[in-house]
């Protein structure tokens, strides 16, 4: 989901933030831009007023089709979504986590370096593991389902990570991803948010 800012406070980011947020495929929307409010294209979408007080928008502020907010919206049927390998969910994932993460740190920083250096350590298979840990008994059986089927999944772990930390942060994103292509956006957001906060402590 596009996160969106005021047109104003986009032009004070340097490009390097710009480009920091735009390798995560987000799109900074001016408010003129689109024919919806803010909250209406994303429920947590950051709006910084001119005193510098960051406000989240409740995600019960949405009250739109998938298709009237993102036009270009993919409509994977539930049972197309059953058959995709637990790889390709934590693809997706993964993508929306690093865009969640990146978008998110601006609340704390707009030094690049930084921000680089914060989300590097807060979407790594290490703290994805620690994470899902720490959440756990939040989830739904279902969700720990889809998040068993990502970690059970084949897949070669990077050096910076031992093997089973790197399966237990694909069965993480295994499971936002499976939550992203069913649109799932409310459930999607208070996992990752969840996640954040207890990778940033």
């Amino acid at each position: 989901m596009a996160q969106s800012l005021a047109a104003g406070e986009i032009k004070t980011l340097s490009p390097l933030i710009l480009a920091h947020i735009g390798d995560g495929n987000v799109t900074l929307h001016p408010d003129s831009a689109v024919n919806h409010s803010t909250t209406a294209i994303n429920p947590r979408a950051f709006d910084f007023p001119p005193d510098g007080n960051v406000t989240l928008h409740p995600v019960s502020a949405v009250n739109h089709s998938t298709t009237a907010i993102n036009p270009r919206a993919f409509d994977f049927p539930p049972d197309e979504i059953k058959t995709l390998s637990p790889l390709i969910l934590a693809h997706i994932g993964d993508a929306y986590f690093h865009l969640y993460v990146r978008t998110r740190l601006l609340q704390v920083t707009h030094n690049v370096n930084r921000l680089h250096d914060l989300s590097a350590q807060i979407v790594s298979a290490t703290a994805q593991a620690k994470t899902y840990r720490a959440i756990e008994n939040f989830l739904t059986d279902a969700e720990r389902d889809i998040f068993r089927r990502g970690r059970n999944a084949k897949s070669h772990a990077p050096r910076k990570a031992t093997v089973a930390e790197y399966h237990a942060s694909t069965g993480f994103e295994a499971l936002l991803g499976d939550l992203f292509l069913r649109k799932n956006f409310v459930r999607l957001d208070e996992i990752c948010e969840l996640a954040f906060k207890e990778a940033s402590t």
